[in-house]
């Protein structure tokens, strides 16, 4: 895990929001956590301030958790 955010979550509230709604307010910090970038949203247009990849979980523990 980066220190950064390491140092995010140490101090801030976290708030769990999809990639395709607005974002709340101008001072939120936008993590995506997803090892691919959602179908149909451009890199420049998203505004995230960092995208972990290493940290997301694999397909299929998403699929025993989620179903």
């Amino acid at each position: 895990m980066s220190n950064r955010l390491l140092h995010i979550i140490l101090l801030l509230k976290i708030q769990v929001e999809r990639i395709y709604d607005n974002p709340k307010g101008d001072r939120s910090c936008r993590i995506l956590v997803d090892r691919l970038w959602p179908r149909g949203l451009s890199k420049d247009k998203v505004k995230i301030d960092l995208w972990e990849k290493d940290i997301a979980l694999k397909q299929f523990i998403k699929e025993m958790v989620c179903t």
